[in-house]
């Protein structure tokens, strides 16, 4: 049951006030609530649009400048991601397991001796965890003569260390004392 109210009481004038008021208080409610959240939303995903409308307009004429058709751009693209991604799991394949990481300090450590490298300090540090590898960093501090340092660097290029920062200093001549700082990449 609807209650019922007595409104003749009350002048025409009020009763349209109090309903143009009702009116004005819904649309206030609406626009708020609902038409500006979206509003929002709306010229912000406009904005990402003419982004990569631009985007879109400069890998065209940088990248295809003959071709016409975003439809053969896009293939284009997609070709080029399915080789990037060939490139990545090959080299993923290629890496060495953690487990690994032992036989790499060794082959280090036989590397270093054939050469008649003196090691000094072999300091391994916390393993760096990355989205596809890890890489461990190394410190290594070693006296050598300076040729047999370059030989060193040499066979190193079949590991996979990478070295960040060679330090050197010449102590007792001929022979210097080498701190490298490296990482060691696994999977």
């Amino acid at each position: 049951m609807i209650p019922k109210f007595n409104l003749s009481s009350i002048q025409t004038k009020y009763k349209i006030l109090g309903t143009i008021g009702l009116v004005a208080l819904t649309f206030g409610f609406y626009y708020d609530n609902l038409y500006k959240p979206h509003a929002n939303i709306v010229s912000q995903l406009n904005a990402d649009i003419m982004n990569l409308e631009d985007t879109i307009k400069i890998v065209k004429n940088l990248e295809y400048p003959n071709i016409k058709d975003n439809h053969l751009i896009l293939e284009k693209i997609r070709q080029c991601n399915e080789q990037t991604l060939k490139q990545i799991s090959a080299s993923e394949t290629i890496l060495p397991k953690r487990s690994d990481f032992t036989l790499i300090l060794e082959r280090i450590t036989q590397i270093a001796h054939q050469l008649e490298l003196e090691i000094k300090t072999m300091e391994p540090k916390e393993v760096v965890k990355n989205d596809v590898y890890e890489s461990i960093p190394l410190d290594l501090e070693i006296t050598t003569r300076f040729g047999n340092f370059l030989f060193f660097l040499e066979q190193l290029k079949n590991t996979p260390a990478y070295i960040e920062r060679i330090q050197m200093e010449l102590k007792d001549r001929p022979l210097l004392t080498i701190r490298l700082n490296m990482f060691i990449y696994v999977k």
